[in-house]
């Protein structure tokens, strides 16, 4: 039997082989007998298309066989023809089934893709082709990939035909698309735009296009010199004035937008347009008798004009006459019903006006059966609806109007996520309040109040809004504010409501809960049970209460809640935390037992008790999975034993009761993550990859946004961008992902881009913390301090940013600053020690509180408590060292350093302690720290840590003496540095920071062929390093070599827009260089990442150097602003009021300075100048003696002050004023000389020379 199915086997072998070899044989022969001349083929191919009908498959074949006769290279046009075809088959061959058109369609596009642009990729009817159907793609999907797709295509026919104004037109619609998500394509759309204009200046569509687009971006000044620009070049078209009128009545400009319309009625009589947008004109101001006349007028001129209709029915629906409305509309599309005998063009346009005519008379019938009470009346209403729904989605399935009755649809039908979606798109297509309106009640129930707190936003600008409308909208806008917690804009946004209408019942519920949230009434009345606003602000508060440790008006407010609802279970559990916090479990226990005498059968309520009753926490753990055990689901039981295990520290077994949801169902979203963020916690990165693999298609968005993560993981935060960028193509709105972004941007320091994302998440919602932490880092980063406040205080005013240990403590460190608020921050930090007692950073900051504030004794306990906690002792050690030398304790200082280095276990742990103890010695005891030091190097054998701290401590000297102008010894200083950092990179050779540090000392020891050598070195390795490019210029810049100088650092600004330093040394580089507009320039960028005072005065320096003296006088404003009582601004601007002869501005800023320095002679000084040059003897003098007696030994303050009253003739009060003086050798000559000058001009003539009687 087994032979004979051998044999079989090898019988059917051989048929098969037998088979292929005749059917390609065949084949061969066939092809060999073709006809070799494609032109056969072709005219066979026309005879087919000609027939009536027309014969598509014969017509096919004769394509195909034209291509294959034209062997390895057939002609390009032929792959055209047979392109065509395809995309003709697909709309008119009626034989095809959808699958067949699908494939016909997909190898019309091949033939041209793949087929004919690749042998002739000049070929460019095939390429306008394909272009053609990539732009229809476009506006049917509408997403990021097919734009581009588009965009790219016609990139490559732009390069060929330069002056195609269709194809820039329609670029630059791709890209105005693209901008809603990339503003950085608001301006390539535009240059697009105004190129199509430019060579068509008379295509209405295209000015349409431009100036629609301006105003989009607001830039409403160009749009309406485009609007202008395009009636000039159109002066007998309508429908440019017509538009121009929309704009001027946008802006407010109503009698010149009613001039436009009657100007262009005038030019173009023959179009009804004109008296529409009349009509329109007299609607908005109510004058529908008017306005029912204009559309008559328009009706006589085109009655088949579907405005006519829709504006009628506008106009009987503003009269509430729903039937009249009906029967416009329906004799509208009895009107402009098919006769069969219309041209492609009016039978198109005929199919677009009914399709506006359903959805008007769909819209309008919705609004009848939302004010229909009875049930079998709404039922008939519904059902006319859809079946005007239906038209509209067969005669127009993509438009807005459709979308936006499916959205209504939803909404009726409870499909609240359907709904958004379908607003959202109808919102994309075009912007419209009725909308709007139905998109804020949905993102309102959906509980995404940003969003529609924006739409909001933007409705109360429209200028077409009823009264009812902007009070509807003003209590929508007033609610937002109460949600984010800023009452005084929200309470102003109810009054103005309750001014349209003093009877409003929802403006005054506003206005009340506003008034408990104020305090200005207690508590809620007995009438205001249901008032969900009133429960909303009592919420806030007790969640104030408990971030401010005011837990008892918590509890109260609490309990007053419950009392109004005592089935409001977040209030109940809240107030059940609370007494567990305040240590009150029996409160807790009696309350529990009181709802469930009313509730018998409640889990929660009986878990809670059971965890209540037993203070052990492991039993606590055994209970609670007890409670779990009851849920009958599976998946959901493992789930929740895996939220116990976890809450409890119970890791092992949380990752069991994972895989147990896992087996049960594999796709499911939280067990997916929780499998993820497993991997990612115990850097599984093997099985993350292996759990993204597993997402689906249909969760994209998701599988980027865990690549992102598992990436950022790993420290690759460029590489993690491009699929964060792919997750929010898919899904805008998500919030994650863009927070993620960036967060890379960050760390990959673009950091305008950074902040672009961030200020985008915030736009989503304006309550996202972790946004506004993103922004207050990167203007923490940038060194400005303004954004930082008040990124920083608008986190704070939000309980969840109160929180939010970043935002609380730089909120503390920023109301610190001022003196008013120290008290009040020192209790805060008191409350959160006790509250929070872990918190060490907390800790430390109150012990510099209590150490400003001279309470010494507090803060040394702080510190103490603080070291003996912490795990990083070193470093806390220095700063009680420090303490107790600054409380006269220095031997406990050495003790505590000496007990940290007997307890050190290895020879690290001993150098770390051995290098603090010598930076705390090296602020008093230079030669006690260098000894340190040196032990530090003899027990850090092999390591660097010892040789460099010695090495940073003798750089520290080197500056110092060079500021001392010590010259040698500075150098000799440097060349033990440098000789130190070179041992340590003889032990380490790859530490590139030390090769850095070494190149710059060796600048600073003017060893600068060393150092331009040793970074040229290092930029061959990393062409990239910012730090490096900054070194090499400073070397070429003290080497004199100014060209190659302002390259490197050119380069460093370009790696590191951020950087400073190579701003600075450019604008050396400029200066030298007499530039001095674009040193300061430099100047001006850096003092915008930097708060270095120094940095400043060079600024206002260079100001004065340049003449501009008001700059100067600013910048050093700023600079006392920020420090009060920083001297050389004092002076600089002292100095240059006198030169600029301010006197009143002098003598106040003197005066304020005399208040903070009263020993400094610097401010009388100036008093007296400005006095003497004002005629003030008197004044003069009185300060020249107040300066002389805070500067007694000041030869040039006192000299002029004696010479003042020698000029003022004041004798004796010089001669009293100089014998103080004469005891002093500094000043013996001078005071010597002035009384002998006193002599002199008392008695001139005892200077005479005596007569001697002689002859004229």
């Amino acid at each position: 039997m087994a032979k004979r199915k051998r044999v079989n086997r090898r019988v059917v072998l051989l048929i098969s082989v037998f088979g292929v070899l005749l059917i390609a044989g065949l084949m061969y022969v066939y092809i060999m007998n073709l006809p070799q001349d494609p032109a056969q083929y072709i005219k066979k191919a026309d005879e087919a298309l000609a027939k009536d009908p027309k014969d598509y498959k014969a017509a096919h074949r004769a394509l195909n066989k034209a291509i294959l006769a034209g062997g390895d290279s057939p002609d390009v046009e032929h792959y055209l023809k047979l392109a065509e075809l395809c995309f003709e088959r697909y709309q008119n061959d009626l034989e095809l089934t959808q699958s067949e058109k699908v494939a016909i369609y997909g190898q019309g596009i091949g033939l041209l893709s793949t087929k004919a642009l690749v042998q002739d990729p000049t070929f460019n009817k095939a390429r306008r082709l394909l272009a053609s159907h990539w732009w229809s793609r476009a506006l049917r999907f509408d997403t990021w990939e097919v734009w581009q797709d588009y965009i790219a295509e016609v990139d490559r026919i732009l390069k060929i035909d330069k002056d195609d104004a269709q194809l820039y037109y329609q670029r630059g619609y791709a890209k105005s698309r693209l901008a809603r998500i990339d503003p950085t394509y608001n301006k390539k759309a535009l240059v697009d735009f105004q190129e199509a204009v430019n060579i068509d200046e008379k295509n209405q569509e295209f000015w349409d296009a431009l100036t629609t687009f301006l105003v989009f971006i607001e830039k409403y000044d160009e749009a309406e010199e485009a609007y202008k620009q395009a009636i000039t070049a159109n002066p007998n078209k309508a429908r440019l004035r017509l538009n121009y009128s929309i704009f001027l009545r946008n802006r407010e400009r109503e009698d010149e937008a009613l001039e436009l319309i009657r100007d262009a009625i005038q030019c173009e009589p023959g179009n009804p347009a004109g008296y529409i947008y009349l009509a329109k004109d007299h609607m908005l101001k109510k004058q529908l008798d008017e306005a029912e006349k204009a559309l008559q007028q328009a009706q006589k001129i085109d009655k088949t004009d579907v405005n006519i209709y829709t504006h009628y029915a506008d106009i009987f629906r503003k009269r509430k006459d729903m039937e009249g409305a009906i029967k416009s509309l329906q004799e509208g599309l009895k009107t402009l019903e098919q006769k069969g005998d219309e041209s492609a063009v009016l039978r198109a346009r005929l199919f677009r006006s009914q399709a506006t005519l359903n959805y008007w008379l769909a819209d309008i019938m919705l609004d009848i059966y939302v004010s229909t009470k009875e049930d079998e009346a709404k039922a008939q209403t519904l059902a006319q609806v859809r079946r005007y729904y239906e038209k509209l989605a067969k005669l127009s399935s993509m438009s807005w109007r459709r979308y936006r009755i499916a959205g209504r649809l939803a909404v009726i039908d409870n499909k609240l996520k359907e709904a958004r979606e379908f607003f959202e798109k109808a919102q994309k297509r075009n912007f419209n309040l009725n909308t709007a309106v139905s998109l804020v009640h949905v993102y309102n129930r959906l509980g995404i109040p940003s969003r529609g707190e924006a739409l909001v936003n933007k409705i109360l600008k429209r200028p077409e809004l009823t009264q009812d409308q902007t009070k509807h909208f003003l209590l929508q806008r007033a609610k937002f504010r109460m949600n984010a917690g800023y009452y005084d804009e929200a309470r102003k946004m109810a009054e103005r409501a309750q001014k349209i209408d003093p009877e409003s019942k929802e403006a005054a519920r506003i206005i009340y809960a506003l008034d408990i949230a104020e305090g200005k009434t207690s508590e809620p009345s007995e009438d205001t049970d249901d008032n969900i606003l009133v429960r909303f602000v009592m919420n806030r508060q007790v969640e104030e209460h408990i971030l401010n440790n005011q837990l008892g008006q918590a509890e109260e407010i609490l309990e007053i809640i419950l009392a109004k609802n005592p089935k409001d279970n977040v209030a109940l559990s809240k107030l059940l935390m609370l007494l567990v916090q305040t240590e009150q479990k029996d409160k807790a226990i009696d309350l529990v037992e009181q709802y469930l005498k009313d509730d018998p059968e409640n889990q929660k309520l009986q878990r809670f008790l059971r965890l209540l009753q037993e203070p052990n926490r492991q039993k606590q753990f055994k209970i609670e999975m007890e409670f779990t055990d009851m849920e009958s689901d599976p998946l959901k039981k493992a789930l929740m034993k895996w939220n116990v295990s976890q809450r409890y520290g119970q890791l092992g077994e949380a990752m069991k009761y994972l895989h147990q949801a896992e087996k049960i169902d594999p796709q499911n979203g939280v067990v997916m993550e929780g499998l993820f963020s497993n991997a990612m916690r115990t850097q599984n990165w093997k099985l993350a990859e292996d759990l993204i693999g597993r997402f689906k298609e249909e969760h994209r968005a998701r599988r980027e946004l865990n690549e992102a993560r598992l990436k950022m993981a790993r420290g690759q935060f460029e590489k993690a961008i491009p699929h964060l960028q792919a997750a929010l193509r898919e899904k805008s709105h998500l919030q994650y992902p863009r927070l993620l972004l960036g967060q890379c941007y960050e760390m990959t320091q673009e950091w305008e881009k950074s902040k672009e994302e961030y200020l985008q998440c915030l736009e989503n919602n304006s309550q996202s913390i972790p946004a506004m932490i993103g922004l207050a880092k990167l203007a923490d980063r940038k060194k400005d301090s303004e954004q930082h406040k008040e990124w920083i205080l608008k986190a704070y005013h939000y309980p969840v940013g109160k929180r939010d240990p970043y935002v609380r403590d730089r909120f503390f460190l920023i109301m610190e600053s001022d003196p008013e608020f120290v008290q009040a921050i020192i209790q805060k930090r008191e409350g959160l020690l006790k509250s929070e007692p872990d918190d060490l950073t907390n800790a430390m900051r109150l012990a510099t509180l209590y150490e400003k504030n001279k309470q010494l004794q507090k803060a040394l306990q702080i510190i103490e408590n603080v070291y003996q906690r912490t795990s990083n002792k070193i470093e806390v050690a220095s700063i009680l060292a420090t303490f107790y030398k600054k409380m006269g304790r220095s031997s406990l200082a050495d003790e505590l350093f000496a007990q940290l280095e007997k307890k050190a276990k290895n020879p690290e742990q001993k150098v770390a302690v051995l290098v603090a103890y010598a930076n705390f010695l090296s602020s008093f005891d230079a030669v006690a720290a260098g000894r340190m030091y040196e032990k530090a190097i003899a027990v850090d054998k092999s390591g660097t840590r010892g040789l460099r701290s010695l090495a940073n401590f003798y750089a520290l000297q080197a500056q110092q003496l060079a500021r001392q102008n010590k010259k040698q010894q500075s150098q000799a200083k440097w060349k033990e540095a440098i000789k130190l950092t070179k041992k340590a990179l003889d032990r380490k050779p790859d530490d590139t920071n030390a090769q850095m540090i070494l190149y710059r000392m060796y600048i600073e020891a003017d060893m600068l062929t060393e150092a331009i050598t040793g970074l040229k070195k290092l930029l061959v390795k990393n062409p990239s390093d910012t730090q490096a490019h900054i070194g090499l210029g400073l070397g070429y810049l003290r080497s004199h070599k100014l060209d190659e100088a302002e390259m490197q650092f050119n380069r460093a600004i370009e790696i590191d827009p951020n950087s400073p330093e190579a701003y600075i040394f450019r604008s050396r580089v400029y200066q030298a260089w007499f530039e001095l507009d674009k040193a300061a320039a430099d100047l001006e960028v850096a003092t915008k990442f930097s708060n270095n005072i120094v940095l400043s005065m060079d600024l206002g320096n260079l100001y004065e150097a340049m003449g501009k003296n008001e700059a100067a006088a600013q910048e050093y404003d700023k600079i006392l602003v920020k420090s009060p009582k920083y001297l050389p601004a004092y002076n600089r601007l002292l100095h240059l009021f006198i030169r600029l002869r301010k006197w009143s501005v002098l003598e106040r800023l003197a005066r304020e300075g005399m208040g903070q320095f009263p020993q400094n002679p610097l401010f009388p000084m100036s008093l007296a100048q400005a006095a003497k040059e004002q005629g003030q003897t008197d004044e003069q003098i009185r300060m020249l003696a107040s300066a002389s007696k805070a500067a007694p030994e000041s030869l040039s303050i006192v000299r002029r002050y004696f010479l003042a009253l020698l000029e003022a003739e004041r004798y004796d009060k010089l001669l009293a004023e100089s014998q103080k003086y004469l005891n002093r050798p500094v000043h013996k000559d001078g005071v010597l000389t002035i009384r002998a000058m006193i002599a002199a001009k008392r008695n001139p003539k005892a200077n005479e020379p005596p007569q001697t009687g002689g002859t004229s």
